[in-house]
């Protein structure tokens, strides 16, 4: 059995991130997701534990989504992991393919 995928999801606004997550846990690739509201979130979550991706999915009312990219970047964590933006959440057949593309 492969390893579960390890996903964080970088959603500025809870009840969008609420709404990911469910979806997230859905996806019959197991994968366990685990929510930030913010990058100092992101970066705690970060020291404890290298996900396989971090999906964006940022309120395009609130935030510039580059804004975001452009911090993520600069964080030492987060260097090479693949970050994936999604101005609407992705379906289930998205996050599917995505997460079986990525590496073991």
């Amino acid at each position: 059995m492969a390893p579960r995928k390890h996903i964080v999801l970088l959603c500025d606004d809870p009840a969008r991130a609420q709404r990911a997550q469910q979806m997230l846990e859905g996806v019959p690739v197991c994968a366990t997701v685990e929510v930030a509201g913010d990058l100092f979130h992101l970066r705690r979550l970060l020291a404890v534990r290298i996900p396989d991706v971090i999906v964006l999915y940022p309120d395009p009312q609130s935030s510039p989504s580059m804004h975001y990219i452009k911090d993520l970047r600069k964080d030492i964590y987060a260097d090479g992991i693949p970050v994936f933006i999604y101005p609407v959440l992705p379906d289930a057949h998205e996050l599917v393919r995505m997460l079986t593309h990525l590496h073991p």
